[in-house]
C-alpha cells in the first residue's frame, strides 16, 4: 500500500482589513459678496453746431467751365498757310511724269512739266505742259495741251491750247480750249474760241460754241451749234441789212 501524503493544516483565514476613512478637507466660509459699485455719471462733451461745408467740387467745376467759356470766346489767331499760286503763264519745264498702268492715284496732281496718264487718277490734274491720257481720270483736268486716246474722263477738260479726243475715248464733262478735234464721244458742252472738227466717228451730246465748225459725214450731234466767236456776227449783219433796206 502506498502511504497517503501528510496534509499540512490550512492556515486560518486572513482577516479582512478595516476600511480607512479619509477625512474631508475643511471648507472655509466664502467671503461676503462685494457690494456693486455705484454708477459714475460721465458728463457728455459739449457738441458744437457743425456748419455745412461748401461743395468744393461744384465750385471747382464752375470755375473750370468759366475758364473754358472764356477761352472759347477769345478769338484764336491761327497762322494761315498761303497756297502757292499755280500759274499757267509760266513756261512748262521739260520733265514728263508718268502714271503707269495699274497705278492708282487718289488725290490731286500738280506738275510744272508734262504728264502721261496710263493708270487711274481720282482727283484733279493741273499741269503746265501736255497731258496725254490713255487711262482713267475722275476729276477736272487742266493743261496747256490735252490729248486723250482710248481714255475715260469724268470731269471738265480745260486747255489753254488745243484738245484732241481720239477714238474709243469717252468724256463726261465740258470741254474748253482754243481748238478741238473730236473723234470720240463727248457728253457735255464744247466751248472753243477757235475751230472745231468733228470726225466721222464723233458723238457729241451738248451745245457747241466755236469760231468755225467742220462736221464730217457720219458724226452725230445732239445739241445746239453756234459760231458765236466768228469774225462776222449774224445778228449785226442782219440788223445792218434791215436798216439799209428801210
Amino acid at each position: 500500500m502506498i502511504p497517503e501524503p501528510a496534509v499540512e493544516p490550512v492556515a486560518a483565514a486572513i482577516p479582512e482589513p478595516e476600511p480607512v476613512v479619509i477625512p474631508e478637507p475643511a471648507v472655509e466660509p466664502m467671503a461676503a459678496a462685494m457690494p456693486e459699485p455705484e454708477p459714475v455719471a460721465i458728463p457728455e462733451p459739449a457738441v458744437e453746431p457743425v456748419t455745412a461745408a461748401p461743395d468744393v467740387s461744384i465750385s471747382v467745376e464752375a470755375q473750370e467751365i468759366e475758364k473754358v467759356e472764356e477761352t472759347m470766346s477769345e478769338e484764336i489767331e491761327m497762322p494761315v498757310l498761303e497756297e502757292e499760286a499755280f500759274s499757267f503763264d509760266e513756261e512748262p519745264t521739260d520733265e514728263t511724269g508718268m502714271i503707269c498702268e495699274g497705278m492708282t492715284i487718289n488725290g490731286d496732281v500738280e506738275a510744272t512739266g508734262s504728264l502721261d496718264v496710263v493708270g487711274t487718277v481720282n482727283g484733279n490734274i493741273k499741269i503746265r505742259g501736255k497731258l496725254n491720257v490713255s487711262g482713267s481720270i475722275t476729276g477736272n483736268s487742266k493743261a496747256s495741251e490735252i490729248f486723250a486716246d482710248s481714255a475715260k474722263i469724268t470731269g471738265e477738260v480745260v486747255s489753254t491750247g488745243p484738245v484732241k479726243v481720239g477714238q474709243e475715248t469717252v468724256i463726261l464733262g465740258n470741254i474748253s480750249a482754243t481748238s478741238a478735234v473730236i473723234a470720240g464721244a463727248v457728253k457735255g458742252d464744247i466751248d472753243v474760241h477757235g475751230p472745231v472738227i468733228l470726225d466721222s466717228s464723233a458723238i457729241v451730246m451738248g451745245d457747241i460754241k466755236s469760231k468755225a465748225v467742220q462736221i464730217n459725214n457720219g458724226a452725230v450731234i445732239e445739241g445746239h451749234c453756234s459760231q458765236c466767236y466768228a469774225d462776222v456776227s449774224p445778228t449785226s449783219f442782219f440788223s445792218s441789212f434791215k436798216g439799209s433796206k428801210e
